[in-house]
């Protein structure tokens, strides 16, 4: 478990780690634990990290800049291709984690906070994602991907509307397929200090 200093940050990774050992003990306890392994793969990053995401945080203003600058530039990840992390780049792995905990927040205010746990209990039976939404909220995961994407284009591109584009009138000075943030001028203010996946795991 890893340990930043941060007590706040501590107890979200221990939530979000003892989540995944409680479903995962749901899904695949008991007598058949071994045969219900081999499934593991069809329970999709939406459901696993998603609900993990949900489970040991409050959405905050950093969920939100990620998700709106993603949306902004058109670099959301479809749902669809939410299934593993073997095909995804540095960036796109923890994008994945923050659409994913989204995507249940707003599963839990469109249709209820209790279809969530609903979700969780009925994809153990199924191991399907798209049988199971349809159980729980009545539609599979295209409508469900275009509910989502409505919605988050309602809510974020509204605050852009009418704003000039930073490109408009300054340099650039990170690359687009990075997520930056938290930036903080030096005291002198010459210098720009931010959080960066540059290199890897910001």
């Amino acid at each position: 478990v890893p340990y930043s200093g941060s007590r706040k940050e501590l107890e979200h990774v221990l939530t979000h780690e003892l989540t995944h050992i409680f479903t995962f003990s749901m899904w695949y306890g008991g007598f058949w634990k071994t045969g219900k392994l081999m499934f593991s793969f069809f329970i999709p990053l939406l459901v696993q990290e998603g609900l993990a995401e949900y489970c040991s945080k409050e959405w905050d203003s950093d969920d939100d800049i990620v998700i709106r600058d993603a949306v902004i530039h058109n670099r959301l990840v479809p749902l669809r291709d939410l299934h593993g992390f073997s095909h995804m780049e540095g960036h796109d792995v923890w994008l994945a984690y923050k659409e994913a905990h989204s995507a249940l927040e707003f599963m839990a205010e469109r249709y209820g906070t209790e279809k969530v746990p609903h979700l969780i209990k009925e994809i153990g039976n199924a191991t399907d994602i798209d049988a199971s939404l349809k159980k729980v909220i009545g539609c599979g995961l295209a409508r469900f991907q275009k509910e989502w994407d409505e919605y988050l284009d309602n809510k974020y591109k509204q605050q852009t509307e009418g704003k000039i584009a930073p490109e408009k009138y300054a340099k650039r000075i990170t690359q687009k397929q990075e997520f930056n943030y938290c930036p903080r001028f030096t005291d002198n203010g010459k210098r720009i200090a931010y959080m960066s996946d540059r290199y890897g795991y910001n």
